[in-house]
């Protein structure tokens, strides 16, 4: 009632003089003047783009990618809805235009055309650049204009930056400039990779103490196998793991993860690391989810307060980078780069005193102590930390001299030297200390009742008392870290002022990472959310921002699709299995064979670098990152690149016996046994059910015969 009518305009034009309005303070009235000017923007655009058969959802996004002046910018040039706004094709910008007048001619069609056209190539076949000859031939047919009007064209986009024209086996060629700097970027990182001097990678002798140090999965060890695996992955810049279905390659990642987690908050304190675990579909990223899901105490039981996350509405180390919103119910997402999602939820400077309450008081309860607030907490762990890396490297010194003192024959005398020297306790001593606690005498007692973990030799058996022990507790002690850092982080940025800037996002990533030390994404999402605005560049690539890349399922990921991601990596481990699921290709051999051939890169099919690319799973029709990352990968087993893993763990032995004779060649090492679930039935057997094979509503096939077979047996 205060201002009638004109309340609107008063809104959108003078949105100060709300605050004469009792209960509105200028900051509130400045905040509403804002929000109005938004809704008025967008309801202009929605209302513009209707005209032309655009959705009001695609609208919002034009809004979102262009801003408040979205309408005059189309109205300058309409071919920026094809050029910046994803899901607008080209040929929806140029009907825009045709019914704006614009001519066939005009220079602002032709250079969207061109880069229409070279996205298009890219997109469709994975070429980064295009001959000019072939580039000029293939707009002048589509756009319908002149050889000279494509050339004053790709004169001007070399000019604005956008074009990048380079020599390719002596043929002129033409790059979207982003394309370029990708490639050039690609090929540094994976040669970087392969010799990689950055500051987590380590001697293997180093890597082999880190492990016995830093290891924090309770009841769990590495097999031999699963600890050369880890030591290739911190001792080599590019690391490929593979191995049969249950192997334990998920085992070997989180070990992974968790370990370098405890190695960054020792050595590297102040520098959190962004860890990214990518695959190609939505069931391999719906798996990594479920793996850094944290157990919920069941009720009436009772809960080891350090295994919970000390900040409040936490049961995850994951953060899910998708914008599938219908998923947000399940999983803590962060939708895009503007941090819409649990980012915008969770890292906010308003609930910083929420969560210093939160925090306090679980950490104090815990520890007994009294700390006043986020930095002495870190002090405490930190020191806490160093005594129990101390304490590890003195259990597993004293079972060296335990095992290899006996085997040398003059153990007496040289562990008696040794111990004096060093000032070490005894092994007996060592393991009385563990005896006396009830807790870890019930964990060793149930793990030893296997008879895999009993008896092991002097060493092994330290490593199976550390696991649940001194490591369980750092890996918890750095979490635990890494909760204060980010309330540290958040009591010291200013959100007004923080944009999507190089160093403020990085920052943002950063402090997300100290919440939440595992980002999850697919191939197709990720280098969206990786990328910055940065000298008037909307989308720069943040390159090396992820300390490391961890590639799931990796023998299902073909090239194209993972190499953008590679290029924003320092170091990357790829798990996977080259005999399971291959990738689904987009394009034939023989297609592939044709435009390497158009390209010059190859003479014929019976090329001996056709063969190369082949073999070496280069081709975007029979390739995987996985088999190009071989060549990268310096560790080999038996002449093959990458660390096998062959103790299988998840079938009965007949079951897993029939992979191992058709597809591993007995590389495979049962380890389940015979024992059965279901006693009536076999473990292995072949029933014939008459069905034909059908496409569902989706387009899967499908046979409905056999699955009502299977589930009567079920039920």
């Amino acid at each position: 009632d205060h201002f009638g009518l004109d309340v609107f305009q008063i809104m959108l034009t003078q949105p100060s003089k709300l605050a004469e309005i009792k209960g509105i303070s200028k900051e509130k009235a400045k905040k509403i003047g804002e929000q109005f000017a938004e809704i008025q923007s967008m309801q202009n655009i929605v209302m513009f783009l209707q005209q032309y058969g655009i959705s009001a959802t695609t609208a919002v996004k034009v809004h979102n990618s262009l801003g408040a002046n979205s309408v005059e910018l189309i109205k300058k040039n309409p071919y920026i809805l094809s050029d910046m706004v994803d899901g607008i094709s080209f040929k929806t910008s140029d009907t825009i235009a045709f019914n704006m007048g614009l001519p066939k001619n005009s220079i602002m069609r032709i250079r969207s055309g061109i880069i229409h056209i070279l996205r298009s190539a890219a997109y469709t076949s994975g070429h980064v650049y295009m001959p000019k000859d072939v580039l000029i031939e293939h707009t002048v047919y589509t756009l319908k204009v002149t050889d000279d009007e494509v050339i004053a064209a790709v004169s001007e986009l070399l000019s604005s930056k956008e074009l990048f024209q380079d020599k390719v086996d002596g043929i002129d060629a033409y790059y979207l400039y982003s394309y370029y700097e990708s490639e050039y970027y690609i090929a540094r990182r994976l040669i970087a990779m392969s010799q990689n001097t950055q500051k987590f990678t380590m001697t293997e002798e180093k890597a082999e103490k880190a492990i016995d140090a830093l290891e924090a999965k309770t009841n769990l060890y590495l097999a031999a196998e699963q600890r050369n695996a880890v030591v290739t992955a911190l001792s080599a810049g590019c690391m490929i793991l593979t191995g049969g279905p249950g192997t334990g390659k998920t085992t070997f990642l989180q070990t992974v993860i968790a370990n370098r987690i405890v190695h960054t908050v020792l050595d590297h304190p102040d520098d959190p690391d962004i860890i990214v675990a990518s695959s190609a579909n939505n069931q391999a990223i719906t798996n990594i989810l479920k793996d850094f899901k944290i157990e919920q105490p069941a009720e009436g039981k009772p809960v080891n307060p350090l295994s919970l996350r000390w900040l409040p509405g936490l049961d995850t180390l994951g953060l899910y980078l998708s914008g599938k919103d219908e998923q947000k119910d399940q999983y803590k997402m962060m939708f895009n780069t503007k941090g819409d999602g649990f980012p915008n939820e969770y890292d906010d400077p308003a609930r910083l005193e929420e969560y210093r309450r939160f925090y306090l008081e679980h950490f104090n309860r815990f520890f007994r102590t009294a700390c006043r607030d986020e930095v002495a907490c870190q002090r405490f762990l930190r020191r806490q930390m160093k005594k129990i890396r101390d304490k590890i490297e003195t259990c597993l010194d004293v079972a060296c001299l335990k095992q290899y003192g006996k085997d040398m024959g003059d153990k007496g005398f040289l562990s008696r030297l040794l111990r004096k020297f060093q000032k070490l306790p005894s092994y007996e001593e060592v393991i009385s200390g563990w005896e006396q606690t009830k807790d870890f005498k019930k964990r060793y007692d149930t793990l030893t009742a296997n008879p895999e973990y009993s008896a092991l030799p002097y060493t092994e058996d330290m490593a199976v008392r550390l696991d649940i022990s001194y490591r369980y507790l750092l890996f918890w002690y750095a979490i635990h870290d890494r909760e204060a850092e980010f309330i540290r982080r958040l009591a010291e940025c200013d959100k007004e002022e923080e944009t999507r800037g190089r160093e403020d996002y990085t920052e943002r990533l950063k402090r997300l990472a100290c919440v939440m030390p595992v980002f999850i994404s697919t191939f197709h999402s990720l280098p969206k959310y990786m990328v910055c605005v940065d000298n008037g560049e909307w989308d720069a690539p943040l390159y090396d921002s992820i300390d490391l890349l961890i590639v799931d399922e990796s023998g299902q990921v073909s090239p194209e699709l993972a190499i953008p991601s590679f290029s924003l990596a320092r170091q990357a481990i790829l798990v996977g299995d080259v005999e399971q699921i291959e990738p689904i290709w987009s394009i034939s051999d023989e297609y592939s064979c044709i435009n390497l051939q158009r390209f010059g890169l190859i003479s014929s099919e019976s090329d001996k670098r056709y063969a190369f690319l082949h073999e070496n799973g280069f081709l975007s029709s029979s390739g995987s990152i996985m088999k190009m990352a071989r060549k990268s990968c310096s560790f080999e087993v038996a002449g093959e690149r990458g660390a096998f893993l062959a103790e299988h763990r998840r079938c009965v032995d007949p079951i897993i016996a029939y992979c191992n004779d058709y597809v591993y060649h007995g590389r495979l090492l049962p380890k389940k046994g015979n024992k059965v679930k279901y006693k009536d039935l076999p473990p292995k057997g072949y029933v014939h059910v008459n069905g034909v094979s059908e496409k569902g509503e989706t387009g899967s096939v499908l046979n409905k015969a056999e699955a009502a077979a299977i589930v009567s047996w079920l039920e």
